[in-house]
């Protein structure tokens, strides 16, 4: 849910992919900067700045940019805000600006039983998830995908939970679709195997 800003190649990944023409223009040393302010203005952001919409925490940020000491020789110009406006397309903004908003910006990929936004078992074929009772469908579930790294948990969440397609999975996170994929498939068979281990004992 987090990994785009925490990441900065998927972010620049981002980026380059709405406008190769333009990208040109946006060195990666203009872009991790501006990916660290917005990042930095997310995390702080006050309890009015989060009920703000995408895009004015974005001004906000472009703002801070263009005030940096350090980054004056930068010249901002209105060709950047699009890309930028561009991000909130991603559900994975959203879900930052909700978690500042509730007050719980927790380690990306955390998962807790009461957790709304858990990832369910609904990928899992019929005959698999209907095997074992919901809840301890989910703890199996939650148990596979927490012991999984940051930023494969971050794919399953993106895929499963919000039903982005692997291409966008794969900007965001900044490795290929065919990673995407493997990820997926190795952890929906650690996910029956758990359940298939249950079901023996």
């Amino acid at each position: 849910q987090l990994v785009l800003f925490k990441y900065p190649d998927g972010f620049i990944a981002l980026l380059k992919s709405r406008d190769q023409r333009a990208w040109e223009r946006l060195s990666k040393d203009t872009a991790e900067p501006l990916f660290k302010i917005i990042r930095h203005t997310l995390r702080n952001a006050s309890h009015e700045t989060s009920k703000a919409t995408c895009c004015d925490i974005l001004q906000e940020a472009m703002m801070s940019f263009s005030k940096t000491e350090t980054l004056n020789r930068i010249r901002l110009d209105s060709r950047i805000y699009p890309y930028l406006k561009a991000i909130c397309v991603f559900k994975a903004f959203d879900r930052i600006r909700q978690n500042i908003a509730e007050e719980r910006y927790a380690v990306p990929g955390e998962l807790k039983e009461d957790d709304p936004q858990s990832v369910d078992n609904s990928f899992l074929a019929d005959p698999v998830r209907e095997s074992v009772d919901i809840k301890i469908m989910q703890e199996l579930v939650n148990k596979v995908v927490s012991a999984l790294s940051e930023r494969e948990r971050l794919i399953v969440k993106f895929c499963w939970q919000d039903k982005m397609s692997h291409a966008k999975a794969s900007i965001i996170t900044g490795v290929s679709r065919n990673t995407v994929s493997a990820i997926l498939k190795r952890t929906k068979v650690r996910i029956t195997e758990e359940i298939n281990k249950y079901d023996k004992n």
